[in-house]
């Protein structure tokens, strides 16, 4: 039985060792997800991004450069809060950067704004975009939403091999070389390739622009919410969380973000979304932040005139410019 299995492994072995070889070259060579390499634009890649990675790389590699001190902090949704509208209330000299991440959370926040702090940055200006769903949930598994691990301080060798095993996914090798062969999207990809929507980034500020859903509103905004009815589903009233996400580890972390603030002397608004669901944030939670944070707390969860109108969302998860615009001139 020894000899057999030794002649087993001799006659696949090798065979084996040039699939291995040939996927860690062809891995070197193209860097589907853009974390081996520095790159001075990440919106040209084809594959799903991991925001967190990407903001962190454009952060580690311009800071020297634009000497940024002022923070957008949140998840995808904040790209409806333009840099450039913002800078209308802030001081000439203010620099800002879009520090995004996809569904972040606040374990993600604070080693963000800790990162920033500890390592000599400025912290002139900041808002915070919270969100009921996402802030203060359990941060999602996979390659996809894997902390930078410089921020992090996390392994940078494991980082690599998650990318590695992800990469390595049939179905994801098949729909990247399927792509990089025939040139050709197709709906399948969607999980593994991010050309189902034609989005923008800016490289120094970091700033997302989804170019295509705003274009097609303003163009024809009657057919782009007809197209889309079945995403827009019908909401009968406010309704309450019941659920407080809140725990002791994340007071500890607001409290942090706090004392880091007045540490820099921080100019800092807090963001509480205004979602398509009309969920009001959860009384006990509010309560937490309102404690840590006072009058920099703004809420817009619930029923109100951003959440009444399908025409303020691209789809039931993001809102558009247009609110975020109307956000900062409330809060400032």
């Amino acid at each position: 039985m020894k000899s057999f299995l030794r002649k087993l492994f001799s006659f696949l072995g090798i065979p084996i060792l040039i699939i291995a070889f040939c996927l860690l070259l062809s891995y070197m060579i193209f860097d589907p997800f853009k974390v081996l390499f520095s790159y001075d634009h990440y919106s040209l890649s084809p594959v799903v991004p991991n925001r967190d990675y990407i903001s962190s790389e454009i952060y580690l590699n311009n800071r020297g450069k634009y000497q940024y001190n002022s923070f957008i902090f949140g998840n995808s949704r904040t790209y409806a809060f333009n840099v450039n509208a913002w800078k209308k209330y802030l001081d000439k000299n203010a620099k800002p950067f879009v520090f995004d991440a996809s569904s972040e959370t606040i374990d993600g926040i604070y080693s963000k704004i800790r990162f920033i702090d500890s390592t000599g940055g400025k912290l002139d200006n900041v808002l915070i975009l919270v969100c009921r769903n996402l802030t203060f949930n359990k941060k999602f598994d996979g390659h996809l939403f894997l902390s930078h691990p410089v921020i992090a301080g996390n392994s940078k060798l494991m980082f690599q091999f998650a990318y590695f095993k992800a990469y390595t996914n049939i179905n994801f090798l098949k729909a990247f070389y399927s792509y990089k062969i025939f040139g050709k999207y197709e709906d399948w990809m969607e999980n593994y390739l991010s050309l189902s929507r034609n989005i923008g980034m800016d490289p120094i500020t970091n700033q997302i622009t989804v170019i295509d859903y705003e274009n097609e509103i303003l163009t024809n905004k009657d057919n782009y919410y007809k197209k889309r009815i079945n995403i827009f589903y019908t909401r009968t009233h406010e309704r309450i969380d019941s659920i407080n996400r809140i725990n002791a580890g994340h007071v500890f972390m607001l409290n942090e973000i706090k004392r880091i603030f007045k540490k820099n002397n921080t100019h800092y608004k807090i963001i509480i979304s205004p979602l398509y669901e009309q969920m009001k944030f959860t009384a006990t939670d509010k309560k937490i932040l309102e404690h840590i944070f006072q009058d920099n707390l703004y809420d817009f969860s619930g029923k109100n005139k951003f959440t009444d109108s399908i025409t303020n969302y691209h789809e039931a998860s993001h809102f558009r410019p247009l609110v975020g615009d109307s956000i900062l001139s409330i809060i400032y």
